[in-house]
């Protein structure tokens, strides 16, 4: 028998291929925090990404994450975590989540929109000032209507 005829038909490229770890499901069991109720997009969590070394918060499916920044929405396809938490309030308890120059100390949340119940981020200043913002259609937008995504 020749060196590397144990794998004669089977062929590199099929043999890594069988070898690759399947996708982790990122959600992990975690429901949806909210969704989009225009276009396919469905179902969404929470997530903070990690994104040219600053911490943010943002929204993501299993497979990709968005945030806002600047007005903008940027989509990442990597370095996110779904948020475990499904308490609404309207404080924020336990730690901030990150810290974004121009926005603050911010904290997951959930802005009630007309393109649906989208995660989001949010500020809460001590004398009750709450701002909140939502990332949509390559947007980042105003929400009035939110409430903090919490831990129980």
């Amino acid at each position: 028998m020749s060196s590397g005829s144990w794998h004669q038909g089977w062929g590199e490229s099929s043999w890594k291929e069988s070898r690759k770890e399947p996708k982790k499901d990122v959600t992990d069991g975690i429901p949806a925090h909210g969704e989009e109720t225009e276009g396919d997009k469905g179902a969404f969590w929470a997530c903070t990404v990690q994104h040219k070394g600053q911490t943010y918060v943002g929204k993501c499916t299993n497979t990709e994450a968005w945030f806002g920044s600047g007005g903008k929405e940027i989509y990442v396809n990597k370095n996110f975590e779904v948020f475990n938490a499904s308490v609404l309030l309207d404080a924020p308890t336990g730690e901030h989540v990150a810290e974004q120059t121009g926005y603050g100390i911010l904290w997951h949340a959930l802005a009630f929109t007309p393109h649906g119940r989208i995660p989001s981020k949010a500020t809460y200043i001590k004398d009750g000032e709450r701002k909140c913002w939502f990332t949509y259609g390559g947007e980042e937008l105003p929400a009035p209507d939110f409430k903090y995504i919490c831990s129980p």
